[in-house]
C-alpha cells in the first residue's frame, strides 16, 4: 500500500484520502492495513498522532448484458465503480447455454464501457429457444449473468380476389387477379427487413404457390406459403349440337344440346333454355335458344340461336322464301302435327285471297299428326296460291309456288 499525499486538516470534518497500490494501481480483493499519521503545524499546542487499521476490498461487481444475433450470440460484462476497478475491465470467459445446455465458451475483450465475448452461434430456426450467458469473474470482478428467450416473428398471409369459385366441388379457382397480402409480427426482437410487399397473380395457371420469409435480429424466423392458387380468366367454349343455327324443320326438331369445353379449369356445367314463338300464319314456330356453359372458376359464355319448326307442311316440296315450291299435276302430302282436334282442309285459292270451300277432313297419322294427300292440279301452274287448314275454329293458310 502506498502513501497518498498529504491533507490538509483544518476542521474537525472527516477527511478523505485517496489510496492506491504501489504504482497507482488499484487496490487489490482482500485485507490491507492502513496507517494515518497526523502531523501538526504548531508542534508547540499540539502532539501528533498516528492510526491503523484495516482496509476490507472487495471484487467489483458487474453487470452481463447478452445479445442474440443471426450469427452469434453476444455478452457485454460492465463493472461497477469501485476502488479495485480503475481502468481495468473484466476478464476471464464467458460461458453460453441454450435451453440450458452450454453450446460454448467465449473470451472476454476489454472495450470502452466493458468488455464484450462472442461465440460465433446461430439458433436453429422455427423453435422458440432460451439463451443464457454467464461470466464467472476474476479475482478483481464478481461473476454476472444473464439470459433471454428468442422467440420466431410471424408472418401470415390473406388471400384477396373479386371473384372466385370458392364453394363449388373440386379445388378453388378464381377469375380475376388474386392478390397475396402479408402481416408481419415482431416478437423478441425486431425484423431486419419490412414485411414482405403484397403480390399480385395475374396470369391463368394451376397449382401456383407464393412463399415469403421474414428474419429478426435475433435470428428467429418464419416462413409461409400459400399454395394451390389457381386462375383461370378465359371462359369456356360453348356450341349448340343436335340442331342446326338457322335451319328448318318440319313436324319435329332434333333436341338441342350444350357441348362446352375449358381447357383449364374444366367444365361445371352446361345447358340449354328454348323460347318458341308461333309465325303469323300459324303453320310454323320460331325457336330461339340460349346455351349458358360455365367452367370451374365462374367463367360463363353464351351462344345463342334461332330455327324454324315447321308445323303444317307439305311432305316432298321443297321450301324456299316462305313458299313450298309444287309441281302441276303432282300429289303431295298435307301433314299437321301437334294438334289435339282433328283439322279441315280448304281448297286453295290464288294469292292473297284466303281458302273458304271446304274441302275433306284430314286423318289420322300418330299422335297429334294429321295427314291428307292433295293433288296440285295443271291449271294452277305459275302463280301462288294459298291452302287453308283449318283447326278448332281458327284457319291457317300454307303458301304454294306452282311452277309453271
Amino acid at each position: 500500500m502506498s502513501t497518498g499525499p498529504a491533507v490538509s486538516v483544518s476542521t474537525d470534518r472527516p477527511v478523505t484520502l485517496s489510496v492506491t497500490a504501489p504504482g497507482g494501481t488499484p487496490v487489490a480483493p482482500g485485507a490491507h492495513p492502513v496507517e494515518v499519521v497526523l502531523t501538526p503545524t504548531d508542534s508547540d499546542r499540539y502532539a501528533g498522532s498516528r492510526a491503523s487499521a484495516s482496509l476490507a476490498v472487495s471484487p467489483a461487481a458487474t453487470t452481463t448484458r447478452l445479445r442474440v444475433s443471426t450469427e452469434a450470440l453476444v455478452a457485454t460484462v460492465t463493472p461497477q465503480r469501485s476502488m479495485v476497478t480503475g481502468a481495468a475491465a473484466p476478464s476471464g470467459t464467458v460461458t453460453f447455454s441454450l435451453n440450458g445446455e452450454p453450446v460454448g465458451q467465449a473470451p472476454l475483450i476489454a472495450g470502452s464501457g466493458g468488455a464484450t465475448a462472442t461465440l460465433p452461434r446461430a439458433i436453429p430456426a422455427g423453435q422458440a429457444s432460451a439463451v443464457s450467458a454467464a461470466y464467472a469473474g476474476d479475482e478483481r470482478f464478481t461473476g454476472s449473468s444473464a439470459s433471454t428467450s428468442r422467440s420466431n416473428p410471424i408472418i401470415t398471409a390473406t388471400v384477396v380476389t373479386k371473384k372466385s369459385s370458392r364453394g363449388r366441388k373440386g379445388p378453388d379457382w378464381y377469375r380475376s387477379p388474386v392478390t397475396i397480402r402479408f402481416a408481419c409480427t415482431p416478437t423478441t426482437a425486431p425484423l431486419t427487413a419490412a414485411c414482405p410487399s403484397p403480390v399480385t397473380l395475374r396470369h391463368n395457371g394451376a397449382g401456383r404457390s407464393v412463399t415469403r420469409t421474414i428474419t429478426a435480429t435475433d435470428g428467429g424466423t418464419d416462413t409461409v406459403t400459400v399454395a394451390g392458387i389457381n386462375i383461370d380468366r378465359s371462359a369456356p367454349r360453348v356450341r349448340v349440337a343436335g340442331v342446326r343455327k338457322g335451319a328448318s324443320y318440319f313436324g319435329a326438331a332434333p333436341r338441342a344440346i350444350c357441348r362446352a369445353t375449358d381447357r383449364l379449369s374444366g367444365v361445371a356445367s352446361c345447358s340449354v333454355k328454348r323460347r318458341a314463338a308461333a309465325s303469323t300464319d300459324g303453320t310454323s314456330r320460331v325457336v330461339r335458344y340460349r346455351a349458358v356453359g360455365i367452367d370451374k372458376a365462374g367463367n360463363r359464355t353464351v351462344a345463342r340461336g334461332r330455327y324454324t319448326l315447321h308445323t303444317t307442311y307439305l311432305e316432298g316440296a321443297k321450301l324456299a322464301r316462305g313458299r313450298f315450291l309444287v309441281a302441276p299435276g303432282g300429289s303431295y302430302r298435307l301433314v299437321v302435327t301437334n294438334s289435339s282436334v282433328r283439322p279441315t282442309y280448304y281448297f286453295a285459292e290464288l294469292v292473297p285471297r284466303r281458302p273458304h270451300v271446304r274441302g275433306r277432313a284430314m286423318y289420322p297419322a300418330g299422335r297429334k299428326q294429321w295427314a291428307l294427300t292433295i293433288r296440285i292440279d295443271k291449271s294452277m301452274a305459275g302463280h301462288d296460291w294459298n291452302l287453308g287448314i283449318k283447326t278448332g275454329g281458327k284457319m291457317k293458310t300454307l303458301r304454294v309456288r306452282v311452277r309453271g
